[in-house]
Formats: structure tokens, C-alpha cells, sequence
């Protein structure tokens, strides 16, 4: 399949890139990328029917998955170059008794630039 070894891969090594101005413009062009190659592949079916008929998923929800896997490896190999930069785990004593324990302290942030740090978006969406 044309879309997913070729247009896709481009598509998702552009889109891991994270660029804070006009990021949300390049990601609505890559997007239309997407858009105009289902319909040249599948022919007149509706985007969103495609995607569902085909189990292909957007642009965003791919990143997010993919973001979300690299955190979890990132949590689960303590060999990781990223693992040094996790805050230290919970006490297990103190996560037992809490209805929704997390592994790691939430780390609160001021500025959009430190919340969109890789490591604390992971710790705030991911673990």
C-alpha cells in the first residue's frame, strides 16, 4: 500500500518535528497531504470513511500515539539517556492508598514553553 510505506512515513517524520510557530498550520497541510492521498488511492470516499474503513489514523492521533509509546519506553528502560531526567517514583506505600496513583509526581508548570517539554507533557498525559 502506497499511502503507508511511502506519503505516510514522510508525513509522520515531518510531523514528529516540533516547531511552536506555525505548527499548527504545517500540521493542517500535512493534514491535506494525507487528505489528497487517500482520495488518489481509494478513490471518491470521504476522508473520515477511509480512515475508519482502512484503520488509518490522523496526523495528530498517530503523534500522540507515538509520543505516548516513546514515554512509556522511556519510563520502562532505566538504561534510557531520558530516564535520569524523571523526578523519583512515588512512594508504593502512598500509591496504594490513592484512587488514581501514578508512578510519578504531576509536575506543574507556568509557561506553555516548560508544559510542552517533552517530559513533563509525558508525566501530566501519559503515565
Amino acid at each position: 500500500m502506497i499511502c503507508c510505506t511511502i506519503i505516510r512515513q514522510l508525513c509522520d517524520l515531518f510531523s514528529n518535528i516540533r516547531v511552536s510557530v506555525g505548527r499548527q498550520e504545517q500540521t493542517k497541510q500535512l493534514e491535506d497531504v494525507q487528505r489528497r492521498a487517500l482520495r488518489i488511492i481509494f478513490g471518491n470516499i470521504p476522508y473520515d470513511e477511509a480512515r475508519r474503513t482502512y484503520n488509518i489514523l490522523s496526523l495528530a492521533e498517530r503523534r500522540h500515539e507515538l509520543g505516548k509509546r516513546f514515554f512509556q519506553g522511556v519510563i520502562k528502560d532505566k538504561s534510557n539517556v531520558l530516564f535520569y531526567l524523571l523526578p523519583a517514583k512515588r512512594d508504593v506505600e502512598l500509591t496504594t492508598r490513592l484512587r488514581c496513583a501514578t508512578q510519578y509526581p504531576t509536575i506543574y508548570a507556568r509557561t506553555n514553553r516548560y508544559k510542552n517539554y517533552f517530559i513533563l507533557f509525558g508525566l501530566n498525559h501519559f503515565q
